[in-house]
């Protein structure tokens, strides 16, 4: 055995050993498969932790009891999401920069829940190892509450030296349908204008973040009967005009 010492070694860099044997007749050497100097604690830059599941198609197939269709093109799947609706499943992914894959050999993750008033987030639990090659987690049989936001924390190791955690920056569960304000309808032989107040979602207490949820409206023309019979699809409201907390459309 020999140690080697007073060397100036340069983090995540590789470092092999040769060793040479000699004899008379000859020398054979043999190298080592080489050791990576990591630094415990550090920060590795370039890892994107994103909320929600991995976009597998441009558009989510989305099942409704409505008897006419909705937009397509609002139903894109978005590689970040900022809510959702389930309140007993977090998912999430990310990229690793491909120069730091062959040192991250070992991913454990958390799931952590913010404070309702202050900028500060507690785990649910301890860290939980999972499979080194994926890149999705999907964490099921939680206890999520309507209205809170949480993240997904993750720490790579490198062996039984890791590095600092990285997170998503969280996603509010919002399982509930958003309050109605009061809405009015002009019309005449060649228009009609709609006046309504804007929906907030019920789950959350602040008033901006609850109409932040509402990314946009649809709208679609139905009779008076009983069971509310459409006469046109769901079509995308345009940006429409704010009016004091009101949305007007012509």
């Amino acid at each position: 055995m020999h140690k080697f010492t007073h060397l100036e070694l340069e983090p995540y860099k590789t470092y092999y050993q040769t060793v040479i044997a000699e004899t008379e007749a000859g020398s054979v050497s043999s190298v080592s498969d080489g050791v990576t100097v990591v630094v415990v604690g550090d920060l590795i830059r370039g890892i994107s932790v994103l909320d929600g599941p991995l976009c597998s198609t441009s558009v989510n197939n989305v099942s409704s009891s409505s008897p006419v269709k909705h937009e397509v093109k609002s139903r894109v799947c978005l590689k970040d999401v900022d809510f959702q609706l389930s309140t007993n499943v977090l998912q999430a992914h990310w990229t690793i920069p491909y120069w730091r894959k062959h040192i991250l050999k070992d991913i454990f993750w958390v799931v952590e829940k913010k404070d309702r008033y202050y900028d500060k987030w507690k785990a649910l639990s301890e860290y939980q190892p999972m499979n080194a090659t994926t890149t999705h987690l999907h964490a099921s049989d939680l206890t999520l509450f309507a209205g809170r936001r949480y993240r997904v924390s993750l720490k790579f190791c490198a062996g039984k030296f890791c590095f600092k955690p990285v997170q998503s920056d969280g996603v509010f569960v919002v399982p509930n349908d958003p309050k109605t304000g009061k809405l009015s309808v002009t019309a005449n032989r060649t228009q009609i204008e709609i006046t309504l107040e804007r929906f907030v979602d019920s789950d959350i207490e602040s008033v901006d973040k609850a109409r932040d949820v509402l990314s946009h409206y649809e709208w679609a023309l139905a009779d008076k009967s009983f069971s509310n019979h459409y006469l046109t699809e769901w079509k995308r409201l345009p940006p429409p005009h704010s009016q004091n907390d009101k949305l007007v459309r012509n």
